[in-house]
């Protein structure tokens, strides 16, 4: 993911990594970015769905262009439905593979445009 990253244009561009805080993604895109969800200093993961859709809009709202989910944060579809329908109805999925997941956080999707 993170080299499919660095192919995409504006090399500039904040990226979020859903990665558990594991700095490989980041890296390798070698972009700048904020991993996701911001782990508490408590070590806890967002309690809900809002939580981890107030966060991403306020990321997106500081410059965040990317969102990369890797294959171990797919859970989150189903453990926060909620996340899930904010994120296939607001932006564009832009690539997607058995592995990663990276939305365009700049424009509405197209399934919300129907």
């Amino acid at each position: 993911a993170g080299q499919i990253l660095h192919q995409i244009p504006l090399p500039d561009a904040l990226i979020l990594a859903a990665d558990y805080g594991d700095p490989a993604l980041i890296y390798y895109s070698r972009r700048k970015g904020w991993h996701f969800p911001e782990i508490s200093q408590q070590g806890h993961l967002p309690l809900d769905g809002q939580d981890l859709i107030r966060e991403l809009e306020a990321r997106r709202n500081e410059g965040a262009r990317y969102l990369i989910l890797t294959r171990s944060s797919f859970r989150w579809f189903k453990d926060y439905p909620d996340f899930h329908a904010h994120l296939v109805t607001q932006y564009h999925r832009l690539k997607q593979t058995e592995v990663y997941l990276i939305f365009d956080l700049t424009g509405v999707s197209r399934e919300s445009r129907v």
